[in-house]
């Protein structure tokens, strides 16, 4: 799995060819996706999709390699990930979603890729907070201008009752 996040395509491919499990989590919960998502390992990411890794495997904290890419500000990642149809919506164990995740560390690109991908933006994580709650209290003015412009009504500030 070191190998897929230091971006070593040969030994990665190697491994899968001689046995090494696709889909083999460590400790962590991590697999050689999550590894190379996080890292911004496009290559490495683009084979192991093609090859059928799964997408949406969490890891312990439950996050998915989406996840991981958007945290990281790893646009080129995020879409591939995206096109090859990994959940946009799949939340971490706070049910804290990619897109929250990608606003509250100041990614813009990603932030406006996933919203234009379909992401809500009136999800709620399990503290109550939305998308616009998580960049207002990291400070991303920019991105939550960037909600407030061009998302206007629909974004939801104030919990849904679930009455």
């Amino acid at each position: 799995m070191k190998y897929a996040g230091m971006g070593d395509l040969q030994n990665v491919k190697n491994l899968l060819d001689t046995g090494m499990g696709l889909n083999n989590v460590n400790d962590l919960g991590h697999t050689p996706l999550i590894y190379a998502a996080n890292k911004g390992r496009i290559q490495v990411v683009q084979m192991l999709v093609k090859r059928g890794a799964l997408l949406d495997i969490q890891d312990r904290y439950g996050c998915s390699a989406l996840f991981h890419a958007a945290s990281k500000g790893r646009l080129r990642v995020v879409r591939v990930l995206v096109q090859a149809g990994a959940n946009i919506e799949l939340p971490n164990f706070n049910d804290v979603t990619p897109l929250m995740e990608s606003a509250a560390e100041g990614h813009l690109s990603i932030v406006k890729y996933l919203i234009k991908r379909g992401a809500d933006v009136n999800a709620h994580a399990a503290s109550g907070e939305t998308v616009l709650h998580f960049a207002g209290k990291e400070n991303r003015l920019k991105i939550a201008d960037y909600l407030l412009d061009k998302m206007n009504q629909k974004i939801n500030v104030n919990r849904k009752s679930h009455a």
